[in-house]
């Protein structure tokens, strides 16, 4: 498939929406939480699962998109160079077009992106960011105390090493219970009370 191929076009030809998308197993939880629903995603990279949130869930007023369109490395596809993510959010760009007004696109790492977005302040998360073990702790590390109580604490790619031994080390640390039978290799828990008692991983 032809991933720079914009969404509006896959529409119009029946390809959209893709069952890989990845939190499509997120849709019925997050409308769950109310109306006025304000988000945050890490690693945004074409758009396709935030154009996906944004077609399906009308209760979303607000997400903090967040990529810094750097090269990375992608494990086992290989090193991404900076062209290549230049495309990438050209792609993305137009993608969410039509969802435009509801994006609060911050193009910045995410270990600077948090700083702008207040505790307490989102409805949910979806870290789909950097999958290296260390980039993993520190995104819940900063990310989870901008979730409200009763929000949803999500990410990617669970199977991936580095975000497995991530995400049982946290949960563990702070006896957090994870929800199972997630599409797409999802993880997720409901965000508890925040306290200074959060144990916050080393690494």
């Amino acid at each position: 498939m032809d991933l720079t191929k914009p969404i509006s076009k896959m529409k119009q030809d029946g390809e959209w929406p893709l069952s890989w998308t990845s939190a499509i197993g997120l849709v019925d939880v997050v409308r769950g939480l109310g109306d006025n629903v304000v988000g945050c995603e890490l690693g945004v990279s074409y758009g396709f699962n935030l154009v996906y949130f944004l077609d399906h869930l009308p209760n979303i007023s607000r997400v903090h998109a967040v990529d810094p369109y750097m090269p990375y490395d992608d494990g086992p596809s290989g090193w991404v160079p900076q062209e290549v993510m230049d495309k990438v959010r050209e792609c993305m760009l137009v993608n969410i077009e039509e969802h435009k007004d509801k994006v609060n696109f911050i193009h910045k790492a995410s270990d600077e992106a948090y700083k702008e977005i207040e505790d307490g302040s989102l409805d949910y998360i979806f870290i789909d960011g950097d999958h290296n073990y260390d980039a993993v702790v520190k995104d819940m590390n900063n990310y989870y105390s901008k979730v409200r109580s009763g929000g949803v604490f999500a990410g990617h790619d669970l199977s991936w090493p580095g975000v497995t031994k991530a995400v049982g080390e946290f949960r563990e640390a702070n006896g957090l219970p994870l929800h199972s039978g997630c599409a797409n290799d999802v993880w997720y828990w409901r965000s508890e009370e925040h306290t200074s008692e959060l144990q916050s991983l080393r690494h």
